[in-house]
């Protein structure tokens, strides 16, 4: 299961990159320079296995932002996610982030995940 894991998080890295480009807060001056290195940032945390394999939950982050910027402006952080992602997105992951519930994925559903994250790429490089 932690190989179909990091296969999807491989998978979500590659949609991010062609989806959004760069780093979203290249966008943003306020922010300051990108390290360049991207990969793709859970809005929710990995540890919800219901939202782990969803695009809508992922932003292409470079390093800098990601490890550093963060943690320092999470405020700021949140407000521009907000604002790159749109409020029906910001809606759907306010939603997932109050639900508590107990989803239990085994190999079969990650691996529909994995599926479903391909086929989503195709659409991208076509």
């Amino acid at each position: 299961m932690s190989r179909c894991k990091d296969r999807i998080l491989k998978l979500l890295t590659a949609i991010v990159r062609v989806r959004d480009k760069s780093c979203i807060f290249a966008r943003y001056p306020e922010t300051g320079q990108c390290s360049g290195f991207t990969a793709a940032d859970h809005i929710i945390s990995r540890v919800k296995s219901i939202s782990y394999a969803e695009t809508r939950n992922v932003i292409e982050v470079c390093t800098r932002h990601h490890i550093y910027w963060k943690p320092q402006n999470p405020l700021k952080y949140t407000e521009i996610v907000r604002l790159y992602i749109g409020e029906n997105t910001w809606k759907w992951i306010e939603r997932v982030s109050r639900d508590n519930k107990s989803y239990s994925f085994g190999i079969y559903e990650w691996g529909k995940c994995e599926m479903a994250l391909k086929k989503e790429l195709e659409t991208y490089t076509l």
